[in-house]
């Protein structure tokens, strides 16, 4: 839906001649389906609302994937922390360009990895700049 835009949501589900109907969405959920869920998804409870956070819509979510993560796998050893891009094209303030790296536009997050499977243990999603510490972006990550 990103990708092809439409007037209307409830255009993704037209039918029409097999060269101009879309294949995808429809495939996967029926439309009442979809609105339902749809009509229904909220990450952030109404009430509450941190100004310096910029993730407190998805904070609980990102908080609860995590945990799952961490405690359905115990890790080895060696741990390392990496730098990733999760590649999106559509407008958000927090979409990063890096025209160094091979995905140019996208979120930038820092992640805990087990070394030996690649298992992300945590992660954190870049949300501005880092100017004040004089290590830079990913000290300041780990560090907090």
């Amino acid at each position: 839906m990103d990708i092809v835009r439409l007037q209307s949501i409830k255009d993704y589900w037209k039918g029409g001649s097999i060269l101009f109907s879309l294949f995808g969405i429809s495939d996967l959920f029926s439309r009442t389906r979809f609105l339902d869920i749809y009509s229904n998804l909220c990450f952030r409870h109404p009430v509450f609302r941190n100004e310096g956070d910029k993730l407190f819509k998805i904070s609980p979510l990102i908080s609860s994937i995590i945990l799952a993560s961490q405690f359905h796998y115990t890790p080895k050893r060696d741990l390392s922390i990496n730098e990733a891009m999760i590649a999106y094209s559509g407008r958000n303030a927090l979409v990063q360009y890096m025209p160094a790296k091979p995905i140019k536009y996208g979120f930038k997050t820092f992640l805990l990895c087990e070394v030996s499977s690649g298992y992300v243990l945590g992660w954190r999603l870049f949300t501005g700049s880092s100017k004040d510490n004089e290590f830079g972006a990913t000290y300041k990550h780990v560090e907090g």
